[in-house]
């Protein structure tokens, strides 16, 4: 059997032309505790307007919805109605730049930190959207739940009346005893800067696409694959071999998957235009 060593393989992705919607839900603490600091000295809810205001200003508008939801906003904390005390004040209808950023800057930190109510009426907002759409959450909080609501309930609500939603939940500054609090809950990072807190976000609204080799040689690449971009494997072993390429694009309607060596030749490919699946595994066997 021959050897070959340090061959590229290339492995390219097409999309089509209609993409899956995405719906986005932030929903933003604004209990009281937001006007403490973070480690770094800066005010909680000052690090939260400056990143989002720089991450609202920069949002893509195709194919995009994106909602903000606030809790704690209106009723002190322990007034009666500080549990109930979460609104949707901009709807999931595609990118309101305007009002967004109007938000984030004019509304004040004021009450108590109804946290899995708040999930509850988030995931109500999701009902009747398609279902091939990527449906996310992403909940920023300085604090855990103090209403007493149980997360995880909250949660399997919208997940029995088959809801799928991704939950992204960020911590600004918690504590080690908060940040306990949503182990098990969604997809959990704990930003002890804006900086930090500036990662995060952008983590939390990437519809990542994977391309990887599930044979014995290891390979994987992560992040945005955009149309026609070309992820480059060096592949080292022997002729024959056969290796297995699986892509997930969870925000895509993607048409071709190629596989091409480095002379450019297509040694294999998928197609996808039919029944607009988000994954693929594409098995090819390398020949010198």
């Amino acid at each position: 059997m021959k050897c070959f060593i340090g061959i590229v393989i290339f492995v390219v992705l097409y999309l089509g032309t209609a993409q899956a919607q995405t719906y986005i839900q932030l929903i933003l603490d604004l209990s009281g505790s937001m006007y403490e600091k973070l480690p770094e000295g800066e005010l909680k809810i000052d690090a939260a307007r400056k990143v989002l205001t720089d991450f609202i200003s920069e949002l893509p508008t195709d194919n995009l919805n994106i909602g903000l939801r606030v809790y704690g906003s209106t009723t002190g904390a322990m007034d009666a109605g500080a549990c109930e005390d979460s609104q949707l004040l901009v709807e999931m209808n595609g990118v309101n730049r305007d009002a967004l950023l109007g938000t984030v800057k004019t509304t004040n930190p004021k009450g108590a930190t109804p946290i899995a109510y708040s999930l509850q009426q988030a995931g109500a907002n999701f009902q009747g959207l398609p279902a091939e759409a990527r449906k996310v959450i992403i909940l920023v909080t300085d604090g855990e739940e103090s209403c007493g609501g149980d997360l995880k309930t909250a949660l399997e609500t919208y997940q029995a009346q088959g809801i799928e939603i991704d939950l992204r939940v960020i911590g600004l500054g918690l504590s080690e005893t908060a940040a306990k609090s949503f182990e098990g809950v969604g997809t959990f990072q704990n930003a002890l800067t804006a900086d930090e807190f500036s990662t995060a976000l952008q983590t939390a609204t990437t519809a990542e696409s994977t391309v990887s080799n599930s044979s014995a040689f290891p390979f994987e690449v992560s992040g945005n694959l955009a149309e026609g971009q070309t992820v480059e494997y060096p592949f080292s072993g022997n002729e024959n071999t056969p290796i297995l390429f699986q892509l997930n694009h969870p925000n895509a309607m993607w048409t071709t998957l190629q596989v091409v060596n480095d002379l450019g030749d297509v040694v294999a490919k998928a197609d996808n235009a039919s029944n607009g699946e988000a994954s693929v595994e594409l098995a090819f066997t390398p020949q010198k």
